[in-house]
């Protein structure tokens, strides 16, 4: 979550002459745990998405087949479904710091949630004297606990 966090007050930083819209919404889901939480970047599998531009439409919610561009219809929504899954697109040019939040979470969405933890894993390669899973995982244990 907190990488989610970071990623929002870079891309404002970086952006700094952003639409007020985007300005906006971006510190309103910094702010929300729930919904920062159920902010997605990577799995467009749910039908609300986010969607931010450098072009007009600035920010557009899309809700099922439902259309939404008014920047105070889109908190009213975005705030009664924070606790569901939020696709968030960003409609940007290339950007590092997006790619490495991505990856981030394809990590932690696909790897971890099928293996419990990276503890586990650990513990197998150890099990299994596998060297080189170790090594592996405990530069990722590494990077993740020192931000």
């Amino acid at each position: 979550m907190d990488s989610k966090r970071d990623f929002f007050d870079y891309f404002l930083h970086k952006y700094n002459n952003l639409n007020y819209q985007i300005v906006w919404i971006l510190n309103f889901i910094k702010s929300d745990n729930n919904l920062l939480k159920n902010v997605t970047l990577i799995n467009n599998d749910t039908n609300i998405q986010l969607v931010i531009s450098e072009r007009y439409p600035y920010v557009m919610l899309k809700i099922d087949s439902i259309v939404i561009l008014d920047s105070e219809d889109i908190l009213y929504h975005l705030n009664k479904y924070k606790n569901h899954p939020i696709f968030m697109d960003f409609h940007m040019k290339e950007d590092i710091k997006l790619k490495e939040v991505k990856i981030n979470q394809v990590y932690e969405t696909y790897y971890l949630e099928k293996n419990n933890s990276i503890d586990h894993l650990i513990d197998e390669a150890l099990i299994n004297k596998d060297e080189k899973k170790f090594n592996i995982l405990s530069k990722l244990i590494k990077n993740i606990n020192e931000g």
